[in-house]
C-alpha cells in the first residue's frame, strides 16, 4: 500500500493511470463513494498493482450462467412474467408474443445472445472497478434483468462499496396493471446477487 497526496489538476482517472490500479479498489481502500470528489492535499492509500492486469475478466463464468439459469427457469412456450411481459426460454422477452414456441436449442441459443449483451452492459465498467469473477456474474444476472449496470454504478462514479449497498433497491418491477410495486422475485434475486457479489 502506498501513500499519496492528491495535486491540484489530479483525478481518480489519472491516479489509478499513474500507479496502474483500477479506480474502484482505490475508492474502496479510501471510502470515496464519488469518483468526482477529490480535492488537493486529500490523503489516499493507493493498492498495490494488479497483478493479474485491469479488466481481464469479460465472460460469464459456468457457474454464472447457471446461477442465472436456476433464476429465469426453462420455458419452451411464451407466458407472461409477473410484470406482464411475454417470455420464453430462460428470461429471454424481445420479441416474443403469446403462443410462441421454441426448442430447447433455440432457448440456448437466445439465452446466449441476451448473456452477451448483459456482459457488454458489465464491461462496460471493467477497467474501472476490475470485478472479480463472483461480482462480475452476479453483475451479469443483474445486468440481463435490468437492462444495463448504468444506474447501480451512476455511470462508474460509485464505488464497490456503495454497488454493494444498492444492489438490494432493484427490488421493484410493473403488475399487470402496471403499477410499480415491489416483487418477491426481485426480493430474491437480489438477495443472491448480493450474496454472490460478496463471496470472496
Amino acid at each position: 500500500m502506498k501513500d499519496y497526496t492528491v495535486l491540484k489538476g489530479d483525478t481518480l482517472t489519472s491516479i489509478a493511470k499513474k500507479y496502474s490500479v483500477p479506480i474502484g479498489q482505490i475508492c474502496e481502500v479510501n471510502c470515496i463513494k464519488d469518483i468526482n470528489k477529490i480535492y488537493a492535499g486529500q490523503k489516499l492509500k493507493i493498492p498495490e498493482k494488479n497483478v493479474t492486469g485491469i479488466g481481464t475478466i469479460t465472460k460469464t463464468s459456468e457457474f454464472g450462467r447457471n446461477f442465472i439459469k436456476n433464476f429465469e427457469n426453462l420455458k419452451l412456450e411464451a407466458y407472461q412474467c409477473p410484470s406482464g411481459v411475454w417470455t420464453i426460454g430462460w428470461g429471454h422477452t424481445k420479441g416474443v408474443k403469446e403462443g410462441d414456441k421454441i426448442t430447447k436449442a433455440q432457448a440456448e441459443e437466445l439465452f446466449n445472445k441476451d448473456i452477451s449483451i448483459a456482459e457488454k452492459a458489465v464491461n462496460k465498467y471493467q477497467k474501472t472497478y476490475n470485478f472479480n469473477k463472483n461480482q462480475y456474474d452476479a453483475l451479469v444476472s443483474f445486468a440481463l434483468n435490468i437492462g444495463n449496470i448504468d444506474e447501480l454504478t451512476s455511470n462508474g462514479s460509485r464505488s464497490i462499496d456503495m454497488i454493494r449497498k444498492k444492489i438490494p433497491e432493484y427490488n421493484k418491477g410493473r403488475d399487470k396493471n402496471n403499477n410499480k410495486v415491489i416483487l418477491p422475485g426481485l426480493v430474491n434475486r437480489r438477495k443472491d446477487e448480493l450474496q454472490l457479489f460478496n463471496k470472496k
